[in-house]
């Protein structure tokens, strides 16, 4: 990626300034584990996409049991382990695991560096770009990148200017 366009040209991207979902994101993950820190989980990066729907199979499921407990709430008779206070401890179970994962989709995005890449132009000559994820393996990784990228950047201009 570093040779593909001028550095001055590469511009980082924070999350929430653009749309997560966009069709032209590339998602590079590394298999490696996370080193110790803010986002340690002691396991493999699954990556946002994947967080994302695992909570919203969550919020699903969530939804459906809400439902099951108020049908167990109109049941005529007395059954074991099948009342509203059982449907109502799934409910908050699910609502546990749901600030998890949106506690975990917090913490990788801390850790994603998110870069828009200037790319060749397009058939009608209308400039092209695209968006590139890395994901580091703390936020403070993340935040040294970037400081060194915006000091290239600096380096570059002051090298400009002496010549």
């Amino acid at each position: 990626m570093k040779w593909s366009a001028p550095i001055q040209h590469v511009q980082v991207v924070e999350v929430g300034q653009e749309n997560s979902q966009n069709k032209d994101t590339l998602f590079l993950q590394s298999g490696a584990k996370r080193a110790s820190g803010a986002c340690n989980s002691g396991k493999a990066f699954l990556g946002p996409p994947r967080l994302y729907h695992e909570l919203q199979e969550l919020q699903h499921d969530l939804s459906v049991v809400e439902e099951v407990t108020l049908l167990v709430g109109t049941l005529q008779g007395t059954y074991q382990n099948l009342n509203t206070t059982v449907s109502q401890d799934w409910c908050l179970a699910l609502q546990r695991l749901i600030r998890i994962k949106e506690e975990q989709i917090q913490c990788a995005n801390k850790c994603r560096l998110r870069l828009q890449v200037p790319g060749r132009p397009d058939k009608s000559g209308r400039p092209v770009s695209f968006m590139v994820v890395f994901n580091t393996p703390n936020p403070l990784s993340k935040i040294s990148w970037v400081n060194r990228l915006h000091l290239a950047k600096i380096a570059l201009l002051l090298h400009f200017f002496t010549l």
